[in-house]
């Protein structure tokens, strides 16, 4: 729950389809801003999965509870990055 509350992401709508999700807000210290999220960042992938609908989104991040690494894929400034982590 307070991971969900540390930033504020928006889908990322393009010719009317979800292409990731926009990064519009994230809290200073938090464990999203310390994984490198930053505002404007458009996360497009978390563990292979794409983001392609507010309810696959959901589905992942209920999923991340469990998890034991964590993979992202996102834009940043045009530019496609990735970043691996291991959650202890």
């Amino acid at each position: 729950g307070e991971l969900l509350k540390s930033a504020h992401l928006v889908p990322n709508v393009k010719n009317g389809n979800t292409e990731g999700f926009m990064v519009r807000m994230i809290r200073p210290n938090s464990l999203l801003a310390q994984l490198g999220l930053r505002v404007g960042d458009i996360v497009m992938e978390v563990n292979g999965v794409e983001l392609s609908s507010p309810e696959k989104a959901l589905q992942i991040f209920t999923q991340l509870r469990d998890a034991r690494n964590i993979s992202l894929g996102l834009v940043r400034n045009g530019e496609q990055l990735s970043f691996d982590y291991a959650v202890d």
